[in-house]
């Protein structure tokens, strides 16, 4: 909601928790330091998120919703040049020590509400569906009967890691290197790769 200023402070918040998070992670996230970083008022926050559970989830909710926009407007081409590209959604914010949102907040899901929960699960279920239908792509007829579902999983774990690998001195670029490596096993596959 615009406020008379023309300003959306709901946007504004949900912006600079979602930054916050991935900067720092969940734990720096309070209406005060938004507050000073936004610039306004505490109850102006509350005015339009009763709970820090209610901000989280409309930050996970908007993360969920930019990143499936991203993988949309990936090019096209073949399957492993896609994979590759979605890497690139991992390594770009490597580059700037940021997280991606949903990894950091599911950190600390168990802490979390229902709400942010089931965004956070639902951004996670997004990935690996997406994976799974172009690894089964890239796969090699002899690896057709695979697990490509747990192979998505892996993947993505692999690339969160690589975020957080970053932090502590790691490649830039880990994620596109899982990303090649578990392409090309699959391309090259003799036999099925299964759990």
């Amino acid at each position: 909601m615009a406020r008379p200023s023309g300003r959306d402070i709901r946007e504004e918040v949900v912006v600079a928790a979602g930054d916050l998070i991935r900067r720092e992670g969940v734990g720096a996230v309070s209406f005060g330091v938004l507050a000073a970083e936004v610039g306004v008022r505490a109850p102006s926050i509350h005015h339009h998120f009763a709970r820090k559970d209610d901000l989280l989830a409309a930050v996970a909710e908007r993360y969920r919703r930019d990143f499936a926009a991203a993988v949309e407007a990936l090019p096209a081409g073949d399957a492993k040049d896609r994979i590759a590209s979605y890497a690139s959604l991992f390594v770009a914010p490597a580059r700037d020590d940021l997280l991606c949102l949903c990894g950091a907040l599911a950190v600390e899901l168990a802490a979390a509400g229902a709400s942010t929960r089931r965004h956070v699960e639902a951004f996670f279920a997004d990935q690996v569906a997406w994976l799974s239908g172009e690894l089964k792509l890239v796969a090699s007829p002899a690896a057709e009967g695979s697990d490509f579902d747990a192979l998505a999983k892996v993947l993505l774990a692999a690339m969160e890691g690589a975020l957080l690998m970053r932090r502590v001195g790691a490649e830039v670029d880990l994620s596109a290197t899982a990303a090649s490596v578990l392409t090309t096993l699959l391309s090259e596959a003799g036999q099925p790769i299964t759990k």
